[in-house]
């Protein structure tokens, strides 16, 4: 299980895409049976912010679906 805050997720992505270790950090959020994002809604999130790592959640769920 991992657990992100609703402003963590976004600023791990944008880390992890600054050190081009995007890939690395979607494998492993991959792996995961459970993802937690805590605090959502309670913080705004400006588009740029939150907009990538969402469609990667997207991404999970769909993998789920299948």
């Amino acid at each position: 299980m991992w657990l992100f805050t609703a402003v963590g997720l976004p600023t791990a992505y944008a880390e992890a895409r600054e050190e081009r270790h995007l890939q690395r950090l979607e494998n492993n959020i991959f792996k995961r049976h459970l993802i937690i994002v805590d605090e959502l809604g309670y913080v705004p999130l400006g588009q740029g912010a939150a907009e990538n790592p969402f469609n990667f959640i997207g991404r999970c769920y769909e993998r789920t679906r299948a």
